[in-house]
């Protein structure tokens, strides 16, 4: 019995890797798109608020919400990193970044 589920499991498992194998192929076919998709001033005049804006994906964010127009707030509690983060986008994008540094203890959680 134990062979049998065994047996089966191998053959689930080769069917797994033969249908990744074959995603890969596909995959690699299609040239990857690493411009943004939108068109440029899509966010003119509009300001975006991003919270963790200074690092990982809320500065990747940040970075293209800025590239297509937008002036963008960022908030964390880290203020040096944000401010760092704001200088160098800006510089890139030439659109506004502005850093804001965000307390909160217990004591305000009522309040949300």
């Amino acid at each position: 019995m134990a062979a049998r589920v065994l047996l089966r499991d191998v053959g689930v498992l080769c069917a797994c890797q033969r249908s990744l194998r074959s995603l890969q192929r596909r995959s690699l076919s299609l040239p990857a798109n690493h411009s943004l998709m939108l068109p440029s001033g899509t966010f003119k005049n509009k300001v975006a608020f991003i919270t963790g804006g200074g690092t990982g994906l809320g500065r990747a964010m940040t970075a293209a919400l800025s590239e297509l127009g937008a002036q963008v707030v960022i908030a964390s509690r880290k203020l040096e990193v944000l401010q760092n983060t704001a200088e160098e986008i800006s510089s890139q994008t030439g659109n506004q970044v502005c850093a804001v540094a965000l307390w909160c203890s217990h004591t305000c959680l009522h309040m949300l």
